[in-house]
């Protein structure tokens, strides 16, 4: 049923009837196209892999000659799928297949486009085929007014064919796309039949109640002893030991992930373009020539500063710590109300804690993002799921673990910590100390982030050990030549294949993304998954804010590096720190699919930790820029660097 949402269960009594004796979840629809239609859906399911309908149409019935072109273009594109894959293992089986109606034939048919039936009604169907497809459309096709007339209609279709289905039949109920012009929604899934219990279901790829469109066809595949063509990405749906919820409670998670959805792009454009603009205040105020920047000028940038890094270095966390409260059902300015209630109480923190010094000023915002991102991981990453900088179940990146920002400002806080933490020990006498401290803090963050049963991030280890490595060869006070970088690169390569082989050698539904992956590399497929993990990375670079603020961070720290130096050369453990966060971006951006949101959250986060602790002070210090030639500092304190 194209379009079947939750919120609609909840209007048709039979189908509510249904759900409650059923295994339920809630299906992510996801295909490759921005809002999947039902073309999208109907060709998803029958490859059990993701597909793009082409944009042939946005009508259910797709034409034979429009299917056999879009089978023999689909093995061509990124995700490499087998239009017919479902239809195919079923005829390979020996089991026949019957449709109802040309719109279901997609659902059905195999690698040549065939089907053993198509008929009009669903008696004849179930007469003649093991395997029998139906479409329901009223939904799909209904204006937004009429939605609870046509949600009737549809229900009262449902009941007409459950009641000429047989008992002892499996019937599985499925939302398979959004409508033919709404926004991306959750959708619904029902099993019934033996064996199944009223539970909310999983796949190996998601958690308690999602489940994904491409894992329908291995679902009845596995329920049927049928075995899953390896061109099917998607993982057969199980019971949960999670109880089966209300319609209600699922169609309120519907709307805090479309809510998460729509609030995150005006989040991150946001925060992006106001770290540009405190970075430029930052330029005006403490690096420009005097003829350039008056002294009046000057001061007010400099009090602008300090106010928005104060305002701001806790609002990436809080943009996640806000998913405590149900937000999304107490108006549109609750959200942003929330936000900057926690941004203010963490930057009131650090306008408490430079009282005591810069050092621990610079602590504040990064240990506290730190803790509260590290806490939700062991928690089961309750923050994550429909944050709006968080995973979105209707994008269906990922359903656990870390998400990419979550990396990006995790991993950067800690970084920082460690990085100061160090450089205090070290001031203090105790090097050793600070060097195995650093690589604690280092070494837990990784694992908080690659760990399967917490962050599940593979390439979190890749960006990870090289960077920790650089960070504590730096404080360490070693020189780095391409020798030592060849050497950091490779450790952490073969770290990094233990990890995967590890999880590898587990049974297969117990395997994450890494030991899918290393499947796919043993046994073919892996260069798909590369080419469009790398595709998405690079097309990330079109985000203008993104771009831009570390566009513009690069080119700034380049032109006004003698002053970026003297700022960071106050604080022992700052300049290795900044190195690190450096690697980190860079190998960060280049190693996830997310790319440039990587950069560009480890930039915002550094930029508002440094101008909320005031230590753009030092930028001051390098003296004014005359002919075009800086004034030495004086003389500051020296990283173990």
């Amino acid at each position: 049923m194209p379009d079947l949402r939750w919120a609609d269960v909840e209007t048709m009594p039979v189908l509510r009837r249904l759900a409650e004796r059923s295994a339920v979840a809630e299906l992510s629809v996801k295909t490759v196209s921005g809002v999947p239609r039902c073309p999208d859906g109907l060709l998803t399911f029958s490859a059990g892999n993701r597909v793009d309908a082409l944009g042939t149409s946005t009508e259910c019935a797709i034409q034979p000659e429009v299917l056999a072109t879009i089978r023999r273009q689909a093995v061509h594109e990124p995700y490499a799928a087998h239009v017919g894959a479902f239809g195919q293992a079923l005829h390979d089986a020996g089991l026949t297949t019957a449709a109802v109606g040309s719109a279901a034939v997609p659902l059905l048919a195999d690698g040549h486009g065939h089907v053993d039936a198509t008929t009009s009604d669903l008696p004849s169907a179930l007469r003649r085929g093991d395997v029998v497809a139906t479409v329901v459309d009223t939904l799909y096709y209904a204006p937004t007014q009429f939605r609870l007339h046509a949600a009737e209609l549809a229900d009262q279709e449902i009941a007409r064919q459950l009641a000429t289905v047989p008992s002892g039949t499996t019937v599985m109920v499925a939302g398979i796309s959004d409508g033919q012009v709404t926004r991306m929604h959750l959708h619904v899934l029902l099993v019934h039949g033996p064996g199944w219990r009223h539970v909310a279901l999983h796949s190996s790829s998601t958690r308690p109640p999602y489940v994904q469109l491409r894992d329908l066809a291995p679902t009845i595949l596995t329920q049927l002893g049928v075995p899953v063509p390896a061109t099917m990405i998607g993982a057969p749906a199980t019971e949960s030991g999670q109880p089966a919820r209300s319609p209600a409670s699922y169609a309120d998670d519907d709307d805090h992930a479309v809510t998460g959805r729509t609030i995150g792009g005006i989040l991150r454009t946001t925060f992006t373009q106001t770290a540009l603009g405190v970075l430029l205040l930052l330029v005006f105020g403490y690096a420009l020539p005097r003829r350039w920047a008056p002294q009046p000028w000057r001061g007010w940038a400099r009090v602008a500063v300090r106010l928005l890094g104060a305002a701001c270095v806790g609002a990436p966390v809080c943009s996640f710590l806000v998913n405590v409260f149900p937000w999304w059902r107490w108006g549109a300015g609750t959200y942003p109300l929330l936000l900057i209630a926690g941004s203010l109480l963490i930057g009131a923190g650090v306008l408490l804690a430079a009282r005591r010094g810069l050092v621990a000023a610079l602590l504040v915002g990064p240990a506290v993002t730190a803790a509260i991102l590290i806490a939700d991981q062991f928690a089961g990453a309750p923050l994550q799921l429909s944050a709006p900088l968080g995973d979105s179940p209707i994008v269906a990146g990922r359903f656990h673990g870390m998400g990419n920002t979550d990396f990006a400002l995790m991993c950067t806080a800690m970084l920082v910590v460690a990085g100061l933490v160090a450089g205090q020990l070290h001031r203090r006498g105790r090097p050793r100390l600070a060097l195995m401290s650093a690589l604690a803090l280092g070494a837990f963050a990784t694992v908080v982030d690659a760990a399967p049963r917490l962050g599940d991030d593979f390439g979190g280890v890749l960006t990870m050990v090289p960077t920790v490595a650089i960070l504590v060869l730096l404080l360490a006070g070693v020189r780095l030549s391409w020798q030592r970088v060849a050497a950091v690169v490779v450790g952490a390569a073969v770290l990094a294949t233990g990890v995967a082989l590890l999880d590898y050698s587990r049974p297969a539904p117990r395997q994450t993304h890494v030991g899918r992956f290393v499947g796919q590399v043993l046994h073919g497929g892996a260069g798909g998954v590369l080419n469009r993990k790398l595709g998405a990375s690079l097309a990330s670079f079109q985000n203008a804010a993104l771009t831009s603020l570390v566009v513009v961070t690069i080119i700034a720290a380049i032109l006004f590096r003698r002053e970026l130096v003297a700022m960071l050369r106050q604080v022992p453990g700052l300049p290795a720190t900044a190195v690190a966060v450096a690697v980190l971006a860079f190998l960060g951006t280049f190693l996830n699919d997310s790319g440039v949101v990587v950069a560009a959250f480890a930039d915002l986060l550094v930029i508002f930790t440094i101008t909320a602790a005031g230590a753009c002070r030092a930028a001051a210090t390098a003296g004014p820029r005359e002919n075009g030639t800086a004034v030495p500092p004086p003389a500051p304190h020296r990283s173990p660097a």
